[in-house]
């Protein structure tokens, strides 16, 4: 173990540095970077250093020490005007091997990240649940005054609630100590964790896009998407409907029951009763029925969500072989670049291309797209 310096506790503004490397390793381990945790010195990160005077240039010469020390890499900027000091823009770049040392130079140990707390206390309980629960290891869950134990007993509560045909409000109030609200925005998680429950159902809105003719359904999970689909981008092959399910809300139990929906139409409203009688019948028919979202963990977790409503649905391959084609050549986004960190790998979704094709690329590139980026 490299000996802690002795001027450190002398410099609580090159602590502060330091401490903040370790916030970053204790809100992401070591293990999930893909690229180093990094700092930029700036005036409002380090305002002792950029005042320019003896002590600045002090507080500089100490923290270069770090570099020598495999604690930090210190990058200066190339280009500085002419004057600038060598600090102004350099970039910290932290040594991820050099973590206990660090750690035990600040007296700063290891703690689980509340993150990897809850998705290990939700599997823990995963057996309670007959469905799905990728929704609710996603994010976890704060109350204040209860534990995680008590919020997630709250949603197993619910099981003995299933058959009543209770409101979300009433469902809420018996399961989470009288609240009636708690509910309010995780209709999709109660459905997905109890595919059969009956609720007094709030009719969910569905917009569609009817064609002259029906052949088939793609559904499609962004707004911006199905609205550019509706003028031709993409263009769609055959005559397929177009429903834009707004994420998770076409997995909903109750989206295939009268009472349950709300269509709104455009195009050809001359087609509507053909549609619902598909939509609400029995068993749908052999037409062809699609998925298109975002090509990320998110998207392909709907997809398999959308397969306990509509068994026969498969990820729509002309929308996903351009953004597959954009993984290729290495562009997309990290998970932390567009705050997806906590998106989980749905493993499987049962659809054939989606799981041999859409998913090991994902895994590989660890990047993802979004659908608005193509068409």
């Amino acid at each position: 173990m490299i000996e802690k310096p002795r001027w450190l506790d002398d410099e609580p503004e090159i602590a502060a540095l330091l401490h903040a490397f370790i916030g970053k390793l204790d809100r992401k381990p070591a293990e999930r970077w893909k690229e180093v945790p990094e700092l930029k010195l700036t005036a409002l990160l380090c305002p002792k250093l950029f005042r320019q005077d003896e002590a600045a240039d002090r507080s500089w010469a100490l923290l270069k020490q770090l570099d020598p020390l495999g604690c930090l890499l210190i990058i200066t900027k190339p280009r500085r005007a002419p004057f600038d000091p060598e600090y102004k823009d350099a970039r910290l770049l932290f040594n991820l091997d050099f973590e206990e040392t660090l750690r035990e130079w600040l007296q700063r140990p290891h703690k689980p990240s509340l993150q990897r707390e809850w998705q290990e206390t939700v599997i823990q309980r995963a057996h309670h649940f007959p469905g799905e629960v990728l929704l609710l290891q996603i994010r976890p869950i704060m109350v204040s005054g209860r534990s995680e134990v008590e919020i997630l007993e709250g949603f197993v509560a619910i099981s003995q609630y299933q058959s009543q045909r209770l409101t979300l409000t009433q469902l809420s109030a018996r399961c989470f100590w009288g609240q009636s609200k708690f509910l309010d925005g995780r209709e999709d998680l109660i459905t997905a964790l109890y595919p059969d429950i009956q609720l007094t159902p709030r009719p969910i809105i569905i917009n569609v896009y009817l064609p002259a003719r029906i052949d088939g359904v793609l559904m499609i999970e962004n707004q911006d998407s199905y609205c550019s689909a509706m003028h031709g981008r993409p263009a769609v092959a055959g005559d397929l409907a177009l429903v834009y399910c707004a994420g998770f809300r076409g997995s909903a139990q109750r989206i295939r029951n009268r009472e349950g929906v709300s269509f709104h139409y455009q195009g050809e409203c001359s087609r509507q009763s053909e549609f619902e009688e598909w939509w609400f019948g029995e068993a749908l028919s052999s037409s062809p029925i699609y998925f298109w979202g975002d090509l990320d963990y998110s998207g392909m977790a709907i997809l398999k969500a959308l397969r306990q409503r509509f068994e026969t649905i498969m990820a729509w391959q002309p929308g996903y072989e351009p953004m597959l084609q954009q993984l290729h050549e290495g562009h997309g986004h990290t998970a932390l670049q567009s705050n997806k960190e906590e998106q989980i790998d749905p493993r499987e979704t049962g659809d054939d291309y989606a799981d041999t094709t859409l998913l090991p690329v994902l895994r590989s590139a660890d990047l993802f797209v979004d659908q608005e980026t193509v068409f």
